[in-house]
């Protein structure tokens, strides 16, 4: 009799690490196609070394419970065939991201489907004050999620890119210096008080790298090294699944006292010190979209050799096969961007070494509230896959 108990115990519990194995699976594949917009079964897989019939086989079971949606995407070559891309049904959660810079305010509401669900960009004035740019903040993800309620979807949570450094995270403390000077902001208690929220932030380098990562995500274990320059000045190392930040801004730039930074020569705040040394009070996107300009053209004849000096040091360090360059630089007259991609190329062949290959990044100025939406997604998304996986629980 003690051994029937004893066999029906082992059974159970033989059962349950079976259940719990299965749900580790579910949740590690719905994670996997959440995350990876191109995702395919094949993919899925070789990524998480399952084996393909169980992939397929639980993408099958996922679809009857209207959970994952397959569909056609282009073809890959030529003469290639037409290949499946998984993704979760749109309607099981959405996130909102905002992206703060200097002169702009921008969100979106991307559903799980990786679909924009509602899209917000505002100009900042150079005037505002730091009180207001914290309540726009709280009224953008606000608005984003009304918006995102009258569509019937439900906001998990608010992901904040913050231009860095951010001092406190879990607070979304910044010290920043905006178009009117160095400010000290906090935005997340105003956020979750506007929203009922969650809400995250970090640096919008980051969000950046991680939006662009998630949308684009590089070849093989290629290392790609995005180089973002807007009032500051960053890098961000891509290498595999892995995002290591690092602030070239506050490298040394020559030798002359007193000692200057590469932030102090090559960003959007040392242009428009300059203007102000000059008694001009124009705008920044007034003067960075005048290329002609004489302040411009002054600060570009300094800008742009330290611009490249920073890059190929940080190239220099860490060797990455590609380099995307985002900010202002992106937005300035093609001459300018050949020259800095030349200075760049030559100076590294001069220390005998393969300079990467260099692109200016043209995509839309939503990625960075794209990787905030992402960032307030993973922290969220563990949980709301788990109850759908477990809904009686």
């Amino acid at each position: 009799m003690k051994d029937i108990e004893s066999n029906k115990r082992k059974q159970v519990r033989v059962t349950r690490d079976q259940q719990r194995a299965a749900e580790r699976t579910s949740l590690a594949i719905l994670r996997y196609v959440l995350n990876h917009p191109t995702a395919t079964r094949k993919d899925t897989a070789q990524s998480l070394q399952l084996s393909y019939p169980n992939v397929c086989r639980l993408v099958t079971f996922f679809q009857e419970q209207e959970v994952l949606v397959e569909e056609q995407s282009k073809q890959t070559g030529k003469r290639g065939p037409q290949s499946k891309t998984l993704s979760l049904r749109a309607d099981l959660g959405c996130t909102v991201g905002v992206d703060l810079e200097s002169t702009h305010i921008r969100a979106i509401a991307l559903d799980f489907a990786n679909e924009f669900r509602g899209v917000f960009r505002r100009p900042i004035t150079g005037d505002i004050k730091p009180e207001n740019i914290i309540s726009m903040v709280a009224d953008t993800a606000r608005s984003m999620l009304d918006l995102a309620h009258e569509q019937y979807l439900q906001i998990g949570a608010v992901g904040l890119a913050l231009p860095g450094p951010v001092i406190d995270e879990q607070k979304g403390r910044i010290r920043t210096e905006l178009q009117g000077g160095v400010a000290d902001l906090e935005f997340v208690q105003a956020v979750q008080d506007k929203c009922d929220v969650a809400t995250y932030a970090t640096a919008n380098d980051l969000c950046f790298a991680l939006g662009h990562h998630r949308m684009n995500p590089p070849l093989d274990s290629r290392a790609e090294m995005l180089v973002l320059n807007r009032f500051g000045l960053s890098a961000v190392l891509v290498r595999g699944d892995q995002l290591l930040t690092g602030n070239l801004g506050l490298l040394p730039y020559g030798t002359d006292l007193p000692l200057r930074h590469y932030r102090d020569v090559c960003t959007g705040a040392a242009l428009l010190r300059l203007a102000r040394s000059h008694g001009v009070s124009r705008q920044f996107q007034d003067l960075i979209s005048s290329p002609a300009d004489p302040i411009t053209i002054e600060w570009l004849s300094t800008a742009t050799p330290a611009f490249a000096e920073a890059i190929y040091s940080a190239a220099m360090m860490y060797s990455p096969d590609q380099l995307i360059i985002e900010g202002i630089f992106s937005k300035l007259p093609k001459e300018v961007r050949a020259n800095m991609i030349r200075l760049i190329e030559n100076e590294m062949t001069r220390l005998g070494m393969t300079p990467p290959r260099v692109s200016f990044f043209e995509g839309d100025d939503l990625m960075g509230a794209r990787g905030a939406a992402f960032l307030a997604r993973d922290r969220v998304a563990d949980d709301i896959i788990t109850k759908i996986l477990q809904p009686g629980r």
